[in-house]
């Protein structure tokens, strides 16, 4: 009879062994969920900082494309803007608003006669707005030039992170 009794109480309820592997299980599995949930965060923080990379290389080519820094009545649109590492630079003076949004953003574009690649020189800006060039300016007589943009940044945890976007332009659209 104590042995009914014995294996009706035991099947009636948890031991105080099966509460404690539960609650480790439970505790295991919330420390991973919030884990994951603040990588994810940091995951999501360096997608938009990339994006914003993308955008300001963006808006800086659009803005060689149209051979007009801004603001464009400082300069008026030539073919000679994009030759000249002077003129050149004026691309890259004004801040953009989208570049406050990446932490320590420096830009740094070079120019090259394409298809050769003889004759190249590099506009820099740094993160606090210096714009430097190196280089020489392009002969006048080049059709086509090839810019290579880059910018870089602070990422999470200080890693340097960078995106680059290259294109050519042609002196009068499409070449005959």
């Amino acid at each position: 009879m104590n042995a009914t009794r014995f294996s009706r109480a035991r099947s009636g309820g948890f031991t105080l062994v099966d509460a404690m592997l539960a609650t480790a299980i439970c505790g295991f599995a919330l420390t991973a969920l919030f884990a994951a949930t603040g990588q994810a965060l940091h995951v999501v923080k360096s997608a938009r900082e990339a994006g914003c990379a993308n955008e300001l290389l963006q808006q800086r080519m659009e803005a060689f494309r149209s051979y007009t820094p801004p603001p464009l009545p400082v300069i008026s649109a030539s073919w000679s803007n994009l030759l000249s590492p002077t003129a050149a630079s004026k691309f890259l003076t004004n801040a953009t608003a989208i570049g406050s949004s990446l932490p320590g953003a420096s830009e740094t574009f070079t120019i090259s006669d394409y298809p050769n690649a003889t004759n190249t020189f590099t506009i820099s800006r740094s993160a606090s707005g210096a714009v430097t060039t190196t280089g020489s300016a392009l002969l006048t007589s080049q059709r086509c030039v090839k810019i290579t943009g880059q910018v870089t940044w602070n990422g999470w945890a200080g890693l340097n992170r960078s995106r680059n976007l290259q294109t050519i332009i042609t002196k009068s659209g499409i070449m005959p």
